[in-house]
């Protein structure tokens, strides 16, 4: 990895504010003192996926557990937990291909999975889990943009993968050092996943240049395909120049 790499990986400094997300196997109650009241399941507002034909069958078995197959089981790297999150991205958009589904249609597709929504949530997303249903719950927004559901709920699904394999992924002296590192991650693996190399290398030679329409083609907010264009400038060492470096009016 080189010294700019590096430095993009690093990018930020201080970890942002890190989202309240419980994923513990504890009761279900210890998520509720924080709220009120049980977040209430419901129907979406938005669509998280737009399919354009129906498929013929359910999504394929045991993906989270081949995902999570790919952790390795001893201590590693900062970059190499990004590697992982990039190969667990590839490894899901291809048994998508393979099952005729999007790769957010296959995460909430998945019998272990479930997708709320809150009306009175004060936080962006979060995931815990439901030892009644024995499901990974993972809670938006309602407020929230189709887009913003789309990236939280990537961002989720990773740190669902990541259960139990933190201190292997994210070793560090520090409590907050390790979350800060782990909730990174979920955040790269949520933008390679939506905006894959491939396709976005593809969408740049076709002439789409502008920020709002980059973000408009892969269905992600603005500031995701500027994460995106940053990350692809620091692997090919180049600079795309132009309406590249500011936001679409």
């Amino acid at each position: 990895m080189t010294d700019n790499e590096r430095r993009s990986l690093q990018k930020g400094g201080n970890c942002k504010e890190i989202p309240f997300t419980t994923q513990t196997k504890g009761k279900r109650d210890s998520y509720n003192n924080w709220k009120e009241t049980t977040m209430p399941t419901t129907t979406p507002s938005v669509q998280l996926t737009n399919p354009k034909h129906p498929h013929a069958g359910p999504p394929p078995r045991g993906i989270i557990a081949k995902l999570r197959a790919l952790t390795p089981r001893h201590p590693v790297r900062w970059e190499h937990s990004l590697r992982l999150a990039k190969q667990q991205t590839i490894a899901l958009m291809r048994e998508g291909r393979s099952s005729g589904f999007t790769p957010i249609e296959l995460i909430t597709k998945l019998p272990r999975i479930r997708i709320e929504y809150s009306t009175d949530q004060q936080i962006a997303h979060a995931s815990f889990w439901d030892v009644h249903s024995r499901q990974w719950v993972i809670s938006l927004r309602r407020a929230d943009s189709w887009k913003r559901h789309r990236i939280y709920l990537a961002h989720e699904f990773k740190r669902v993968l990541d259960h139990g394999r933190a201190s292997s992924l994210y070793p560090s002296p520090s409590v907050r050092s390790s979350a800060c590192e782990a909730e990174r991650a979920a955040d790269y693996f949520a933008r390679h996943l939506l905006v894959p190399d491939q396709l976005l290398r593809q969408a740049l030679r076709t002439g789409l240049t502008e920020i709002g329409d980059l973000a408009n083609h892969f269905a992600v907010p603005d500031d995701v395909i500027q994460e995106r264009l940053h990350d692809e400038r620091v692997l090919t060492g180049s600079a795309h120049q132009g309406s590249l470096v500011r936001r679409a009016a």
